[in-house]
C-alpha cells in the first residue's frame, strides 16, 4: 500500500531501504542511536511491528527529521 503524498508516492510504513537511502543509516546504528534492539527496529522498518509515538519519536530524532516526515500519517506530537 502507498499513500501519495503532494505527488510523491510513500510506503506506509518507514522501511529499512529507505532508512539507508535518504538517511545513509543502518538499523545496527538506528538501534544504538534510539536505545532499542536491532530486532525490534528492523520489525519496524519491516512492518511487521507498530512503532508507538515515543518509538517513531525516538527514531525521527536519531534520524535528525521529524516524525511527520517519516510517518506522514502521524499528527504532529510535542518535540516530534
Amino acid at each position: 500500500m502507498e499513500l501519495l503524498i503532494e505527488g510523491v508516492a510513500m510506503a506506509h510504513h518507514l522501511t529499512r531501504e529507505r532508512v539507508e537511502r535518504e538517511f545513509g543509516v543502518r538499523v545496527i546504528d538506528l538501534a544504538d542511536a534510539t536505545g532499542y534492539s536491532s530486532s525490534y527496529i528492523s520489525l519496524i522498518l519491516s512492518g511487521k511491528r507498530e512503532a508507538p509515538l515515543h518509538v517513531r519519536s525516538a527514531i525521527a530524532r536519531a534520524l535528525g527529521t521529524r516524525v511527520k516526515a517519516l510517518w506522514p500519517s502521524e499528527r504532529e506530537a510535542v518535540g516530534g
